[in-house]
Protein backbone atom coordinates (compact mmCIF):
# COMPACT_ATOMS: atom_id res chain seq x y z
CA UNK A 1 0.00 0.00 0.00
CA UNK A 2 1.02 3.62 -0.41
CA UNK A 3 1.29 3.91 3.40
CA UNK A 4 4.07 1.30 3.32
CA UNK A 5 5.92 3.48 0.85
CA UNK A 6 5.28 6.93 2.38
CA UNK A 7 2.50 8.11 4.67
CA UNK A 8 -0.31 10.48 3.63
CA UNK A 9 -1.56 12.93 6.28
CA UNK A 10 -4.08 15.72 6.67
CA UNK A 11 -2.25 18.98 6.02
CA UNK A 12 -3.82 20.91 8.87
CA UNK A 13 -6.47 20.82 11.58
CA UNK A 14 -9.62 22.96 11.29
CA UNK A 15 -8.32 25.23 14.04
CA UNK A 16 -5.10 25.79 12.06
CA UNK A 17 -7.17 26.95 9.09
CA UNK A 18 -8.58 29.86 11.06
CA UNK A 19 -5.29 30.66 12.82
CA UNK A 20 -3.53 30.95 9.47
CA UNK A 21 -6.03 33.35 7.88
CA UNK A 22 -4.83 36.61 9.55
CA UNK A 23 -1.25 35.94 8.39
CA UNK A 24 -2.09 35.67 4.68
CA UNK A 25 -1.20 38.65 2.53
CA UNK A 26 -1.17 39.22 -1.21
CA UNK A 27 2.45 39.66 -2.29
CA UNK A 28 2.93 42.96 -4.05
CA UNK A 29 6.50 42.21 -5.11
CA UNK A 30 8.45 39.09 -6.06
CA UNK A 31 8.21 36.09 -3.76
CA UNK A 32 11.09 36.06 -1.23
CA UNK A 33 11.76 32.41 -0.24
CA UNK A 34 14.01 33.36 2.69
CA UNK A 35 11.34 35.55 4.26
CA UNK A 36 8.04 34.20 2.94
CA UNK A 37 6.07 31.02 2.37
CA UNK A 38 3.48 30.59 -0.37
CA UNK A 39 -0.03 29.34 0.45
CA UNK A 40 -2.13 27.06 -1.76
CA UNK A 41 -5.36 25.16 -1.22
CA UNK A 42 -7.58 22.74 -3.11
CA UNK A 43 -8.62 25.42 -5.62
CA UNK A 44 -5.05 26.17 -6.68
CA UNK A 45 -3.74 22.62 -7.17
CA UNK A 46 -3.50 21.00 -10.60
CA UNK A 47 -1.84 17.79 -11.75
CA UNK A 48 1.91 18.17 -11.21
CA UNK A 49 1.87 21.93 -10.60
CA UNK A 50 0.34 24.59 -8.37
CA UNK A 51 -1.62 27.54 -9.72
CA UNK A 52 -0.09 30.04 -7.29
CA UNK A 53 0.03 33.42 -9.04
CA UNK A 54 -2.09 32.09 -11.93
CA UNK A 55 -5.53 31.49 -10.36
CA UNK A 56 -6.88 33.34 -7.35
CA UNK A 57 -7.04 31.38 -4.13
CA UNK A 58 -10.23 31.73 -2.10
CA UNK A 59 -9.48 31.37 1.59
CA UNK A 60 -12.33 31.90 4.10
CA UNK A 61 -14.12 34.10 1.56
CA UNK A 62 -11.03 36.24 0.86
CA UNK A 63 -9.29 36.07 -2.54
CA UNK A 64 -5.54 36.23 -3.17
CA UNK A 65 -3.53 35.91 -6.39
CA UNK A 66 -0.11 35.70 -4.72
CA UNK A 67 -0.91 34.52 -1.17
CA UNK A 68 2.08 34.54 1.16
CA UNK A 69 2.78 34.61 4.87
CA UNK A 70 5.81 35.86 6.72
CA UNK A 71 7.93 32.77 7.40
CA UNK A 72 9.12 33.88 10.84
CA UNK A 73 5.58 34.76 11.98
CA UNK A 74 4.25 31.42 10.72
CA UNK A 75 6.91 29.34 12.47
CA UNK A 76 6.44 31.36 15.65
CA UNK A 77 2.63 30.99 15.70
CA UNK A 78 2.51 27.31 14.70
CA UNK A 79 4.76 25.34 16.99
CA UNK A 80 3.02 22.09 16.03
CA UNK A 81 3.36 19.56 13.23
CA UNK A 82 1.70 21.95 10.75
CA UNK A 83 4.76 24.17 10.56
CA UNK A 84 7.11 21.17 10.32
CA UNK A 85 5.08 19.67 7.46
CA UNK A 86 4.97 22.99 5.61
CA UNK A 87 8.73 23.45 5.37
CA UNK A 88 9.43 19.90 4.14
CA UNK A 89 9.61 18.55 0.61
CA UNK A 90 6.14 17.12 -0.04
CA UNK A 91 3.33 16.18 -2.36
CA UNK A 92 0.20 18.28 -1.84
CA UNK A 93 -3.06 16.59 -2.84
CA UNK A 94 -6.33 18.27 -3.68
CA UNK A 95 -8.92 17.23 -1.11
CA UNK A 96 -12.04 17.47 -3.27
CA UNK A 97 -13.43 16.40 -6.65
CA UNK A 98 -10.40 15.36 -8.71
CA UNK A 99 -7.33 13.44 -7.59
CA UNK A 100 -4.79 16.13 -8.51
CA UNK A 101 -1.41 16.29 -6.83
CA UNK A 102 1.47 18.76 -7.11
CA UNK A 103 4.94 18.79 -5.58
CA UNK A 104 6.75 21.26 -3.33
CA UNK A 105 10.41 20.37 -3.73
CA UNK A 106 11.84 23.32 -1.78
CA UNK A 107 9.51 23.17 1.23
CA UNK A 108 8.33 26.75 0.80
CA UNK A 109 4.58 26.14 0.36
CA UNK A 110 1.96 26.01 3.13
CA UNK A 111 -0.85 23.56 2.28
CA UNK A 112 -4.15 25.21 3.19
CA UNK A 113 -7.51 23.82 4.20
CA UNK A 114 -8.92 20.64 2.64
CA UNK A 115 -5.57 19.36 1.42
CA UNK A 116 -3.58 16.20 2.09
CA UNK A 117 0.19 15.84 2.05
CA UNK A 118 2.87 13.19 1.69
CA UNK A 119 6.12 14.53 3.13
CA UNK A 120 9.42 12.80 2.42
CA UNK A 121 13.03 13.94 2.04
CA UNK A 122 13.54 11.37 -0.74
CA UNK A 123 12.63 13.34 -3.87
CA UNK A 124 12.75 10.29 -6.14
CA UNK A 125 10.18 8.60 -3.93
CA UNK A 126 7.95 11.70 -4.05
CA UNK A 127 8.19 11.95 -7.83
CA UNK A 128 7.35 8.28 -8.24
CA UNK A 129 4.28 8.63 -6.02
CA UNK A 130 3.32 11.84 -7.85
CA UNK A 131 3.21 9.99 -11.17
CA UNK A 132 1.01 7.22 -9.74
CA UNK A 133 -1.37 9.56 -7.88
CA UNK A 134 -1.87 11.68 -11.00
CA UNK A 135 -2.54 8.65 -13.19
CA UNK A 136 -5.99 7.80 -14.51
CA UNK A 137 -5.83 4.45 -12.74
CA UNK A 138 -5.45 6.04 -9.28
CA UNK A 139 -8.45 8.31 -9.78
CA UNK A 140 -10.55 5.47 -11.19
CA UNK A 141 -9.61 3.16 -8.32
CA UNK A 142 -10.54 5.60 -5.54
CA UNK A 143 -13.73 6.73 -7.28
CA UNK A 144 -14.89 3.12 -7.67
CA UNK A 145 -13.62 1.95 -4.28
CA UNK A 146 -15.31 4.77 -2.34
CA UNK A 147 -18.50 5.72 -4.25
CA UNK A 148 -20.27 6.85 -1.04
CA UNK A 149 -17.81 9.74 -0.69
CA UNK A 150 -18.95 11.33 -3.95
CA UNK A 151 -18.93 15.13 -3.85
CA UNK A 152 -20.18 17.16 -6.83
CA UNK A 153 -19.48 14.18 -9.12
CA UNK A 154 -16.02 13.95 -7.61
CA UNK A 155 -14.72 12.56 -4.35
CA UNK A 156 -14.05 13.93 -0.88
CA UNK A 157 -10.59 12.43 -0.40
CA UNK A 158 -9.23 11.29 2.95
CA UNK A 159 -5.75 10.22 4.04
CA UNK A 160 -7.00 6.64 4.54
CA UNK A 161 -8.15 6.43 0.91
CA UNK A 162 -4.67 7.40 -0.26
CA UNK A 163 -2.77 5.31 2.29
CA UNK A 164 -4.76 2.16 1.54
CA UNK A 165 -4.35 2.39 -2.22
CA UNK A 166 -2.41 -0.63 -3.54
CA UNK A 167 1.11 -0.01 -4.84
CA UNK A 168 2.67 -2.26 -7.47
CA UNK A 169 5.90 -4.10 -6.73
CA UNK A 170 8.61 -2.21 -8.63
CA UNK A 171 12.30 -2.67 -9.20
CA UNK A 172 14.51 0.42 -9.42
CA UNK A 173 14.68 -0.08 -13.19
CA UNK A 174 10.86 0.05 -13.36
CA UNK A 175 10.71 3.15 -11.14
CA UNK A 176 13.27 5.17 -13.08
CA UNK A 177 11.21 5.79 -16.27
CA UNK A 178 8.27 7.13 -14.23
CA UNK A 179 10.57 9.42 -12.25
CA UNK A 180 12.23 10.68 -15.45
CA UNK A 181 8.88 11.40 -17.12
CA UNK A 182 7.73 13.24 -13.99
CA UNK A 183 10.90 15.34 -14.18
CA UNK A 184 10.07 16.13 -17.81
CA UNK A 185 6.60 17.34 -16.82
CA UNK A 186 7.94 19.43 -13.95
CA UNK A 187 10.51 21.01 -16.25
CA UNK A 188 7.81 21.99 -18.74
CA UNK A 189 5.22 23.25 -16.23
CA UNK A 190 7.76 25.46 -14.44
CA UNK A 191 9.22 26.89 -17.65
CA UNK A 192 8.57 30.51 -18.63
CA UNK A 193 5.35 31.06 -20.55
CA UNK A 194 4.02 27.54 -20.03
CA UNK A 195 0.41 28.66 -19.59
CA UNK A 196 0.45 30.58 -22.88
CA UNK A 197 2.28 27.87 -24.81
CA UNK A 198 -0.06 25.30 -26.36
CA UNK A 199 2.86 23.22 -27.65
CA UNK A 200 4.31 22.77 -24.15
CA UNK A 201 0.85 21.93 -22.77
CA UNK A 202 0.37 19.33 -25.50
CA UNK A 203 3.76 17.84 -24.60
CA UNK A 204 2.67 17.49 -20.97
CA UNK A 205 -0.54 15.73 -22.04
CA UNK A 206 1.52 13.34 -24.16
CA UNK A 207 3.87 12.55 -21.25
CA UNK A 208 0.88 12.01 -18.92
CA UNK A 209 -0.44 9.47 -21.43
CA UNK A 210 2.93 7.68 -21.43
CA UNK A 211 2.80 7.55 -17.62
CA UNK A 212 -0.74 6.14 -17.72
CA UNK A 213 0.40 3.33 -20.04
CA UNK A 214 3.33 2.51 -17.75
CA UNK A 215 1.09 2.47 -14.68
CA UNK A 216 -1.39 0.15 -16.40
CA UNK A 217 1.51 -2.17 -17.19
CA UNK A 218 2.83 -2.11 -13.60
CA UNK A 219 -0.59 -3.05 -12.21
CA UNK A 220 -0.99 -5.80 -14.79
CA UNK A 221 -4.15 -4.49 -16.43
CA UNK A 222 -5.61 -6.09 -19.55
CA UNK A 223 -6.46 -4.03 -22.63
CA UNK A 224 -10.17 -4.36 -21.79
CA UNK A 225 -9.59 -3.04 -18.27
CA UNK A 226 -7.59 -0.12 -19.63
CA UNK A 227 -10.43 0.83 -21.95
CA UNK A 228 -12.92 0.77 -19.06
CA UNK A 229 -10.73 3.20 -17.10
CA UNK A 230 -10.11 5.50 -20.08
CA UNK A 231 -13.84 5.70 -20.81
CA UNK A 232 -14.77 6.29 -17.16
CA UNK A 233 -12.16 8.97 -16.43
CA UNK A 234 -12.89 10.88 -19.64
CA UNK A 235 -16.46 11.44 -18.34
CA UNK A 236 -15.23 12.90 -15.01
Amino acid sequence: KIADFSNCENACATSDTYKLAPLIKDATENFEPKKQLKVINTGTISKYFMRWGISKMTYLKQKYLHPVVNKEEFLSLFKNSYSKKSVQAKIIIKGLNLLDACIDIDGDVIPGKSTLIIANSNLKKLKLLLSILNSKLAFFYIKERYPASSYNKGTNFTKDMINNMPMPQMTENEQEPLINLTDDILSLTTSAGYFENEEKQASVKNIEHQIDLMVYELYGLTEEERQVIEASVSKS
